[in-house]
């Protein structure tokens, strides 16, 4: 879950950062949850990955469904 990687990791070292920035373990993290089959969207992580979500999933909307898009977000200076 998202919580316990910051409070598992200090994000002090810019590689720590990065890993942080690179989370996404959707089908456990109770923030990717949503109403959707399966009951997950790996969009609604720090790094949204929609490739992950399966392209035969049922979605309330389509940015939570399967795009070829994901985990371009992530800067670290």
């Amino acid at each position: 879950m998202l919580s316990d990687v910051f409070t598992e990791i200090d994000c002090i070292e810019a590689d720590d950062v990065i890993n942080c920035c690179r989370y996404n373990d959707y089908t456990h993290d109770p923030l990717s949850a949503c109403n959707c089959t399966p009951p997950y969207s790996a969009e609604n992580a720090i790094s949204a990955r929609c490739d992950l979500n399966p392209a035969n999933g049922t979605y309330p909307f389509d940015s939570l469904g399967h795009r070829s898009h994901g985990g371009t977000d992530a800067k670290v200076c």
